[in-house]
C-alpha cells in the first residue's frame, strides 16, 4: 500500500508540472536500455525526452495500467471505493509500483530510479484521469 508521503508526493507532481515535464522526468527515470528500445534516432536532442517519455508511456505503461485498473480492478464499476482523492491516488500508485517492476524488471518496492518512474506514471495517470483512462461514463 502507498505510504502516505507517496501519495502527497505524487499529489503535487501532478499539480504543478506540465505534461511535458512529467513526460520528460518519465523519460530520464527510465534505465538506459529502456530509452535506446524507445528514441527513433541515433542521437538524443533535449526535445525527443519528452516524446521518448510519451512513447514509453502510451505503448508500454499506459496500457498495462488499463489493463489492471479498467480491467482486472473494474474501476468504473468500483468508482465508488475509491473516494477521496488519496485512495485514488493511492489506488495508481500501488499498480503503478507493480506495472514499472515487472516493466523494467525492477524491485517491486519502488526506491531510487524506480520510485521517480512510479512517481511521474502516477501523476501523469491522474492529469488524464481514471474516468478518461477506463472510458467510465
Amino acid at each position: 500500500m502507498a505510504s502516505q508521503s507517496l501519495i502527497e508526493t505524487i499529489q503535487k507532481r501532478a499539480q504543478i508540472a506540465s505534461d511535458d515535464e512529467l513526460f520528460a522526468s518519465l523519460a530520464n527515470a527510465l534505465p538506459k536500455e529502456q530509452i535506446d528500445q524507445t528514441a527513433k534516432a541515433a542521437s538524443i536532442k533535449p526535445s525527443d525526452i519528452v516524446q521518448i517519455g510519451r512513447t514509453f508511456y502510451a505503448t508500454r505503461l499506459r496500457p498495462a495500467l488499463e489493463d489492471t485498473i479498467c480491467g482486472k480492478l473494474q474501476f468504473c464499476k468500483n468508482r465508488h471505493v475509491y473516494d477521496t482523492a488519496a485512495a485514488i491516488t493511492g489506488l495508481v500508485a500501488d499498480e503503478t509500483a507493480k506495472i514499472v517492476a515487472t516493466t523494467l524488471q525492477l524491485p517491486p518496492d519502488p526506491s531510487g530510479k524506480a520510485a521517480s518512474i512510479v512517481v511521474e506514471f502516477s501523476a501523469a495517470v491522474l492529469k488524464e484521469g481514471l474516468n478518461r483512462l477506463c472510458g467510465c461514463k
